[in-house]
């Protein structure tokens, strides 16, 4: 997959939460879409139409989660597209995933609540929140890591 920056095209609206009882991360207040996604393990990135990603949601049981000192890397808000996804020409629903079962992405967290799906070390050249609490890691047009600062919900 190409991931692109859009610049001042952030998504400013939602909160993105951990919900410990369903083991997964959800976005409240979700902008609109048809469902399309890429995921990187269970972890969905949905776009719009414009294949443009406007919120983040999925099942990630942090019983499984690794520990790291590592926070995401300095990052600017900005809009975050897949640019080889048409989403204008797939049905609604239809998921894409970035890795296989055979090539899991590892999953770390950090004393400050920092989630990163993918190797906590990989600085990329560029990082982009796209979304609040979310934030791309791109190597080139490649995402390299995901750091997501939910809110925890329900009980430890």
């Amino acid at each position: 997959m190409i991931f692109a920056v859009m610049p001042n095209k952030a998504i400013r609206d939602g909160r993105l939460v951990y919900r410990r009882a369903e083991y997964s991360f959800d976005t409240e207040s979700r902008p609109n879409g048809r469902g399309i996604s890429v995921s990187i393990n269970e972890v969905q990135l949905f776009v719009d139409d414009d294949g443009r990603v406007i919120y983040v949601s999925g099942y990630c049981p942090f019983q499984g989660w690794g520990r790291t000192a590592l926070g995401p890397p300095g990052f600017i808000s900005a809009g975050l597209v897949i640019a080889d996804l048409n989403p204008r020409s797939i049905q609604s629903g239809m998921a894409f995933g970035l890795n296989d079962l055979s090539s899991r992405w590892a999953v770390y967290v950090n004393p400050d609540g920092w989630v990163c799906v993918g190797n906590p070390e990989a600085r990329g050249e560029q990082a982009i929140e796209f979304a609040p609490g979310s934030v791309a890691v791109l190597k080139g047009d490649t995402l390299v890591a995901l750091w997501l600062h939910p809110a925890m919900v329900g009980a430890e």
